[in-house]
């Protein structure tokens, strides 16, 4: 049975979020170096998060989670089993930060 491993991260991490001129929705988070996008809102979300997950088990792989969070003053608490064998899950807050008046293009400068 595989079991998952929960990790709370204990910071905030905002995307500034608008649309583009092609009418998709475009999010960047400088903090993070990523850019993403999506057809709708809920999309741009959905791939948000996804991107966020990829980094931190990447981060946690290469053992640099630790530092990486430290250096931006959060932390991180682990639920479940305290191996690497399961599954990794990270729960992460994650803001959008909409815009009206930034266009996608802005946000990419």
């Amino acid at each position: 049975m595989l079991q998952v491993v929960k990790i709370q991260v204990n910071g905030q991490i905002g995307w500034r979020v608008a649309k583009s001129a092609a009418g998709r929705w475009v999010g960047v988070c400088p903090e993070l170096g990523l850019a993403m996008e999506g057809a709708t809102l809920d999309e741009l979300f959905a791939n948000v998060n996804d991107a966020v997950q990829l980094l931190m088990k990447d981060l946690m792989e290469s053992g640099e989670l630790d530092a990486f969070l430290q250096s931006r003053g959060w932390n991180k608490e682990v639920s479940g089993p305290q191996q690497q064998a399961g599954q990794l899950e990270f729960e992460v807050p994650i803001e959008l930060l909409v815009r009206s008046n930034d266009s996608a293009r802005t946000l990419l400068q």
